[in-house]
């Protein structure tokens, strides 16, 4: 699935979540098992998370974490 949002027009030379572009990536995960195991991975690889968590919206559990670029990568059930 895909969503498209406008946002306001601004000139940043580093990416910002509210610059028009790319907001973030989401994969979509068959098992709370499989959440579990990339978080196991963030957690050994000392890489910054949000931990497994309760999503506002769609109310099934995400966790995500910010690529070296600012991206923000979101694994979600």
């Amino acid at each position: 699935m895909l969503i498209f949002i406008e946002k306001e027009k601004q000139s940043l030379s580093r990416f910002d979540p509210s610059t028009i572009g790319l907001d973030h990536v989401a994969f979509g995960l068959k098992d709370l098992t499989q959440l579990e195991e990339i978080e196991q991975v963030l957690n050994i690889e000392n890489i910054y998370h949000s931990g497994i968590h309760i999503d506002s919206s769609s109310k099934k559990e995400k966790i995500w974490l910010n690529d070296p670029s600012n991206i923000r990568l979101e694994f979600y059930l």
